[in-house]
């Protein structure tokens, strides 16, 4: 999938990867599996971060060829999803001096069979199971095994009978000292969600048809917003007198709801891993009300946060904090603490330096990342590149050619940027 960061919580955490990365010391260049062609401010912005990008439309259908002529370049490989780790995986594990990380962004096969406990749906089990063997495998065959939380590590370590998954955070933050809103200002709901993922598609409808009528009952004319990216007809449909559905939004268009909205609702009835609306509605110093599966793999959430699973008890909490200022106030204080206690960069770099090793010392240590694929390369190369679009340079990317740029803190060296050849 391509690395929309400000769309999605996975291409979101694989991006503040790539930043820890480069923060070790590393090279870093991305390869994408599902999308070969220019992606627009996404490439740019991957680019000017000093990270390599491949792209063209000469290895569109043949990205093996690529592969096979970089054989030997790298050190490391993070496989990202289990439809990448299991394209892949054997053509890494057989070059040599080359290790293996596995990141699956949340157990697929505990999401769908939860959600197939709810729906019943056959297909969804059956998917389970064979997401089951794969992501199994995936996680004992790597060298590295990544996983979310504490509760999918001790899934997988429990069915794989070893220890050695990593929980690695999904979003990291710099630690800036709380401030606090303005509550007096704040009003109504937020929801926030993509709506490629399932689960923030049911939840959202089964908020609005079995919550929100009992919400309205005691506060007429309450707002509710619904923001996150493809929003599908039916999400469209919700929109009315009391309900703004916003589709995609920038991220300072999204700091803006966050910062106008009273309470950040999370109810999801099924997923897995951590969900990164919850942690991002905590950093931006909300008060939440979420189930418990909008909770998961928050080790002592429930300090700050309570679950709330039917719509009565869902209901209720609404009520309360919006009838209870300094209840919010507090909740608020809490969650950002609980945040920059838990996912702050400097706790996330020094995770990653224990993991992979420091890129500024390790002078030959490449690591590549696929799905999404990112490679990695020592030793790093100082400075970012400066990188002007011309029309020219665009019409370029669609022929097979090999794109440089110029780096301001080396003069007289260019460093590859962009490759379609």
């Amino acid at each position: 999938m391509p690395i929309h960061f400000d769309e999605n919580a996975g291409s979101k955490t694989i991006f503040n990867f790539l930043q820890l990365f480069i923060g070790l010391g590393y090279d870093v260049t991305f390869l994408n599996d599902s999308c070969w062609g220019y992606d627009g401010k996404y490439t740019d912005i991957l680019q000017q971060m000093g990270v390599e990008v491949v792209y063209g439309n000469k290895y569109w259908h043949n990205q093996t060829d690529w592969m096979d002529k970089n054989a030997g370049r790298f050190d490391l490989v993070l496989l990202s999803r289990p439809n990448i780790g299991m394209k892949y995986l054997d053509r890494f594990k057989h070059e040599p001096n080359c290790k293996i990380a596995y990141y699956g962004h949340d157990l697929h096969y505990v999401r769908e069979m939860r959600e197939y406990e709810l729906t019943g749906n056959k297909e969804l089990l059956d998917r389970s199971v064979n997401h089951k063997i794969e992501e199994l495998h995936l996680h004992e065959e790597a060298d590295i095994s990544l996983v979310v939380s504490s509760d999918e590590k001790r899934i997988v370590d429990g069915e794989l009978g070893t220890a050695r998954t990593v929980v690695t955070p999904i979003f990291f933050y710099k630690n800036i000292p709380y401030k606090e809103p303005d509550f007096d200002r704040k009003n109504g709901l937020l929801f926030v969600g993509g709506f490629d993922h399932t689960p923030n598609v049911d939840g959202i409808l089964w908020f609005v048809k079995e919550i929100l009528p009992l919400v309205r009952k005691r506060i007429p004319g309450i707002k509710l917003t619904i923001a996150g990216s493809n929003p599908k007809k039916k999400i469209l449909d919700l929109a009315g007198k009391d309900i703004t559905v916003t589709g995609y939004l920038p991220d300072d268009e999204l700091d803006k709801l966050y910062d106008a909205s009273l309470i950040s609702i999370v109810p999801v009835r099924f997923g897995a891993g951590v969900k990164g609306k919850t942690v991002d509605a905590m950093h931006h110093k909300m008060a939440v009300v979420s189930t418990s599966i909008g909770l998961e793999g928050l080790p002592g959430i429930n300090d700050c946060i309570r679950p709330h699973d039917t719509p009565e008890e869902f209901a209720d909490e609404i009520v309360r904090l919006c009838s209870d200022k300094d209840a919010v106030r507090k909740e608020s204080r809490a969650n950002y603490s609980y945040v920059m206690n838990r996912f702050s960069y400097d706790a996330a770099l020094d995770l990653f330096r224990s993991v992979f090793g420091d890129g500024h010392k390790e002078k030959h240590r490449p690591i590549r990342i696929l799905d999404i694929v990112y490679y990695m390369a020592c030793p790093p190369k100082s400075g970012g590149a400066l990188r002007v679009i011309s029309p020219l340079e665009k019409w370029m990317r669609t022929a097979d050619w090999n794109l440089t740029s110029y780096s301001p803190t080396e003069p007289g060296k260019t460093y590859r940027a962009a490759s379609s050849i």
